[in-house]
């Protein structure tokens, strides 16, 4: 951010300085694997473990704890109809107001639920699947396992819990 807002030659008109900053950042060399992550989750990963729950159940339901905005999850909710549904678990406000602008926009706003609460507030969700993407990677090793736990309190039995370090 220091460097966006110290160099004005990145600057441009837009009407969302947000996504202008991302834009730039995933523009940065370092960035890179983070956006090549992003997709992998977005458009392999969630669409095999749905694909995969689909085949045993009508429905399934996703919790993403620490989600942000929930955008990565919704990307992959899009290729499979009203059969999806995500609950999101987030402590930034201003994440959550973007999520359900985001899901809103996509006609997915009675499929998306936002939680304004700690991931540690999460249990007995009875999710599918739950995901935690960027959460953990600058954790302890004892939260991490903390949180992992918690994660497996959501799941229903045979749930899948997937974790993704940005």
């Amino acid at each position: 951010q220091k460097i966006y807002a110290q160099n004005p030659k990145y600057l441009t008109l837009t009407s969302n300085p947000r996504d202008e900053l991302d834009e730039f950042l995933i523009k940065l060399p370092m960035a890179h694997s983070l956006y090549t992550r992003y997709n992998f989750v977005a458009d392999e990963l969630l669409p095999k473990y749905i694909k995969r729950k689909l085949r045993d159940n009508k429905s399934v339901k996703i919790v993403s704890l620490g989600s942000g905005t929930g955008d990565d999850v919704m990307k992959a909710m899009k290729l499979f109809g009203k059969q999806v549904t995500l609950v999101c678990y987030e402590i930034d406000a201003t994440a959550i107001e973007i999520g359900r602008q985001m899901a809103k926009d996509q006609g997915l706003e009675k499929q998306v639920e936002f939680k304004h609460a700690s991931l540690r507030q999460c249990s007995a969700e009875q999710a599918d699947i739950a995901i935690m993407v960027g959460i953990i990677c600058s954790l302890p090793d004892m939260m991490a396992e903390i949180l992992s736990k918690v994660a497996r309190k959501c799941l229903k039995p045979g749930g899948i819990l997937t974790v993704s370090a940005a």
